[in-house]
């Protein structure tokens, strides 16, 4: 024994070397499969009985106990000698063992229970209720032990056996719930260790009740469960109730006991306070999340349950969060209850109130906060413990404006509820383009130089701009996110309806690009990099919002086709904002992010625009045309080509339909990529600018392959036109790349 005993001190010791490492576990696993091995595990253990003055060190106990559990599982060896010496280590030396060596212990007493038809299951349970009186500890941990094992399907033994043991567990279902239930309401004083033992009992009704498909539970004591947790918060308790709120598919005369729970979980709600641990709060949002998850439809089917009582303290729950993970977990809460009510709504019938009507008071209040904290997004996410894990491309005030716009998004998506939250967000909006506005005081223009023009800030001035910028583009940011789900609708009436107010919201936010590129903050000098970067992702989410609002504008294009009047209000300005924005793309703005998202949005209007409105025929984009068929095209930049990439495209959706407009204006852009394609040689040729002509080749060659997928949708004629147009490319590029594969495989690869 001293030398098993020395190479288990060796193999557990962290100093020890791999390779003599690597030796002592083929060793130690060789000597614990030898089928004569467990005799020596016996005999020492018998020792140790005789002879209880030295207990041994914990490590060989435990090898020599997977020694027999080897011999248990394969069913060789004296399983009642065995059996035997377990129960009297359990029994005698519980106190002096480590946990991990009693767990052992246990769960190889239950495991002979298990494989031995000749030891009596009652005779068993008798044993551990004996304990229980006697050595409450003891007998408890044995008990759980025994309702983890025997309420499982085990490949130890057969199916019939298995079966034979549930059948067993659940005929002493009534006597064990007893047994806790007693020990649940005992007081302290009456007993020793009352708090590891009333632990043990909880962790013993936990496994049962995850165990047993059925819930032969007395109200009793789901009454008495709650009013301890209600009393301590014990995290044993809780994770009771949660077992409890899991069970969704149980028999008709169990239901009484779930709605019971049910019921019981407001009660917790309302009691919560401030000083209770993250644990704690942690599950009780797992358990809140399964009920919302498991049991909505059946809580609504309650006679009198309150329902409303449970939102709202959800409600008060979500908003008292105080780390990121748990305001994130409610939030899921949130979602799954506004899925339910979308679908519930969506197969009700006619002559039913609708959920939404039922519960409107709860998701307006939910969707207005959501909008405050979606607003001060700063404060708000730096509040919260940071609990969570963040991807490299997202902060943490990012990941909480991105939750909270998530849920918004749902909200706004139910059809009574979209006008609400677009006028709040409105509301909110509308000082907050005042205070960005109000940033233009800042900048002062140099007397000695009238075109330079610089903010002047300092350290009150800094902060309380990046507060006004940031609640700005929050709100920006929410505002893109919801626009399409509130201004589209299915029901023309509700359009016509809203047809003004909606017009006014298009008018003011036309008013605000207008005013960005008319204000240019981007080209103002600013001594501070952080303001300069706000305020440019300030300009880009005012423009990200405008081309929201496109698909908007499209429809009402259709809609009014008969009445002129309303018509023409949307014609003048969708013209706006194309003469509005077109100038910003211009070689001189390459650059600049404005010019950018001025192109984004241009594409996106014209192609849905381009069958009600004569685009062709404006002057702005005349002229636009004109810059960019002039556009000094040496690239040697990618934002430039990023540019003049999207200014091609926009251009394309307007001159496709006319076949020789279109293969004159192609001949142009593609004039250098063409040159390249009639002179391989001098793709190799020109040492100095090879990186230039490389990278102009695969920019126009990626455009070429861009511009034919985005007319992957378009009819027939569009399709055809640019084909022909653009096929003399296709033949070129074919016959020119075996050219490069055989100078320059290198690049072949690089290029595909």
């Amino acid at each position: 024994m001293e030398e098993l005993t020395k190479a288990l001190v060796d193999y557990y010791d962290p100093h020890t070397d791999l390779t003599h490492k690597h030796h002592l576990h083929e060793q130690l696993n060789k000597f614990l499969i030898d089928k004569n091995s467990w005799q020596i595990a016996l005999t020492t253990f018998q020792q140790q009985q005789q002879n209880q003055s030295n207990v041994m060190p914990p490590l060989l106990i435990y090898f020599l106990l997977q020694v027999l559990e080897h011999s248990i599982r394969h069913r060789y060896g004296d399983q009642q000698q065995i059996r035997q010496i377990l129960l009297w280590f359990f029994l005698h030396l519980f106190e002096s063992l480590p946990v991990y060596v009693r767990s052992k212990l246990c769960l190889l007493i239950v495991q002979i229970v298990r494989c031995d038809n000749q030891w009596s299951i009652d005779e068993y349970f008798q044993t551990c209720y004996h304990l229980i009186e006697t050595q409450t500890l003891i007998g408890l941990l044995l008990l759980t032990t025994t309702i983890e094992e025997l309420g499982q399907t085990n490949e130890d033994c057969t199916i019939k056996r298995c079966n034979q043991l549930k059948t067993t567990l659940n005929q002493h279902a009534p006597h064990i719930i007893h047994i806790i239930h007693i020990l649940l309401k005992k007081e302290n004083n009456q007993m020793k260790d009352p708090l590891l033992i009333k632990q043990q009992t909880l962790i013993c009704l936990d496994r049962f009740i995850n165990r047993l498909s059925i819930l032969p539970l007395p109200s009793e004591l789901i009454d008495d469960l709650f009013q301890y947790t209600s009393s301590t918060w014990s995290i044993d308790a809780l994770n009771c109730i949660h077992e409890l709120i899991l069970k969704q598919h149980i028999p008709r005369q169990y239901e009484t006991i779930l709605y019971s729970s049910l019921r019981h979980v407001i009660q917790l709600l309302l009691i919560l306070n401030q000083n209770l641990t993250n644990i704690i709060i942690n599950k009780i949002t797992e358990i809140l999340h399964s009920l919302f998850s498991l049991h909505l439809k059946r809580c609504e089917s309650i006679e009198n349950y309150p329902m409303f009582e449970l939102l709202s303290g959800v409600y008060k729950f979500t908003f008292q969060q105080v780390t990121q993970d748990g305001f994130y977990a409610c939030l899921d809460i949130w979602s799954i209850f506004i899925e339910y009510i979308k679908t519930k709504d969506e197969n009700r019938l006619l002559n039913k109130e609708s959920s939404f009507e039922k519960y409107s008071q709860i998701l307006r209040s939910l969707s207005q906060e959501l909008l405050q904290r979606i607003h001060n997004a700063q404060t708000m996410a730096e509040n919260l413990e940071e609990t969570t894990d963040l991807n490299d491309s997202e902060t943490a005030i990012d990941r909480y404006r991105r939750e909270c716009i998530d849920v918004l998004s749902k909200l706004a998506d139910i059809p009574n509820l979209s006008s609400n939250i677009l006028h709040s967000l409105i509301s909110l909006l509308q000082p907050d383009i005042e205070k960005y506005k109000s940033i233009q005081k800042l900048i002062q223009t140099s007397p000695n130089d009238p075109s330079r023009q610089q903010f002047i800030l300092n350290n009150d001035s800094i902060h309380a701009c990046s507060q006004i910028l940031n609640s700005f583009s929050n709100l920006l940011h929410a505002f893109s996110s919801i626009a399409s789900t509130c201004l589209l609708d299915d029901d023309n009436n509700q359009q016509q309806n809203y047809f003004q107010t909606r017009l006014t919201l298009v008018h003011q936010f036309i008013q605000l690009i207008t005013y960005i590129i008319h204000a240019r903050f981007d080209l103002v000098e600013c001594s501070s990099k952080k303001i300069h970067n706000e305020l440019i992702h300030a300009q880009t989410r005012s423009f990200e919002c405008v081309t929201n609002l496109i698909p908007w504008l499209s429809q009402m294009l259709i809609l009014y086709n008969s009445n002129q009047d309303n018509r023409r209000m949307i014609q003048e300005l969708i013209t706006h904002i194309i003469d509005t924005c077109t100038p910003l793309i211009d070689i001189n703005n390459f650059d600049k992010s404005i010019a950018i998202s001025a192109g984004t949005l241009l594409s996106s209007i014209v192609p849905l625009t381009r069958q009600n409105l004569p685009i062709d025929q404006m002057n702005s984009i005349k002229h636009l045309i004109h810059r960019i068929l002039t556009w000094n095209i040496v690239i040697n930049s990618k934002t430039n080509f990023q540019l003049y990439k999207l200014s091609i495209k926009i251009i394309s959706f307007i001159i496709l339909t006319d076949q020789q407009s279109t293969e004159q204006f192609f001949r142009q852009i593609f004039q250098p990529l063409d040159t390249l394609l009639k002179e391989p040689a001098n793709f190799f040729n020109h040492q100095q600018d090879q990186y230039l002509i490389r990278h102009s080749f695969l920019e126009y060659t990626k455009l070429l392959s861009e511009l034919i997928e985005s007319l992957r949708t378009e009819n027939n004629k569009l399709r055809q036109n640019l084909f022909l147009s653009v096929q003399y490319l296709i033949v070129n590029l074919n016959r020119f790349l075996p050219f490069i594969i055989n100078r320059d495989t290198g690049f072949y690869y690089n290029f595909f």
